[in-house]
């Protein structure tokens, strides 16, 4: 609960037990002769869907006592036994019906145990969280396979895939392999690569049979003869 206000006063005389009046200028309050605690609870009721304001509602009042209401320019009365009975009805009946009647004498009904119930609904919200396993199995671990345990990269028991987002290796040799980029001598197959690009870099290379000038700049490579070297143009 946001706020809680505690009025303590003995009253005189009035036809009923407890009954308030909530209005932004003033209260007026009559009770039986007899000194009374209200634990005045501030919150929302909307029983028709209309907007309204804040009201206040008695706290330790027997179910037949009357509690007025105003919301804008309406009056609203009704016992505390009809609010009651609206709130169950809400989202919060389970737990106001499991509240209302602790420490409570048999014979009253009350809304004393209200801001309770609504602390209880976050424990019950919490508790109805749904799992597949208990806490304790779903801490740190996948819930199958050969990496099960991933606290951290290090605990790999294998390379996450390029499928998955990794690189297929455990280590930078082992990923450049897996990625097809033996680049640093001692890869495996960094020889053969090196090989195939400069197959494929000879291959592409302008031919000159030596008629005529070269067939390219200065410090660009041809091949002299279809199955010449590289040289580079002087």
């Amino acid at each position: 609960m946001s706020t809680r206000q505690l009025y303590r006063f003995t009253a005189t005389a009035g036809p009923w037990v407890a009954g308030y009046r909530h209005d932004p200028a003033a209260g007026t309050i009559a009770l039986t002769p007899e000194e009374a605690e209200l634990d005045l609870l501030a919150g929302t009721i909307v029983p028709d869907g209309t907007p309204t304001g804040p009201i206040a509602v008695p706290g330790a009042v027997v179910v037949t006592d009357r509690v007025a209401a105003i919301r804008g320019a309406r009056d609203y009365d009704f016992t505390v036994a009809e609010l009651v009975a609206f709130l169950a009805g809400s989202t919060l009946g389970d737990e106001l019906r499991g509240t209302l009647r602790d420490g409570v004498a048999p014979d009253r009904d009350t809304l004393a145990k209200l801001s309770a119930a609504l602390d209880a609904a976050v424990v019950l919200l919490r508790a109805g969280i749904a799992t597949r396993a208990p806490a304790s199995a779903l801490a740190d671990k996948a819930d199958a396979g050969a990496n099960a345990n991933i606290r951290s990269l290090e605990g790999l028991t294998t390379p996450l895939s390029l499928a998955q987002g990794g690189t297929g290796g455990r280590t930078a040799d082992g990923a450049r392999a897996a990625l097809g980029l033996p680049l640093v001598p001692g890869d495996p197959g960094l020889p053969e690569a090196v090989a195939a690009l400069y197959d494929a870099w000879v291959s592409g290379l302008p031919v000159w049979t030596g008629d005529g000038p070269v067939p390219v700049a200065r410090g660009r490579y041809y091949r002299q003869g279809a199955g010449g070297p590289p040289v580079q143009a002087q």
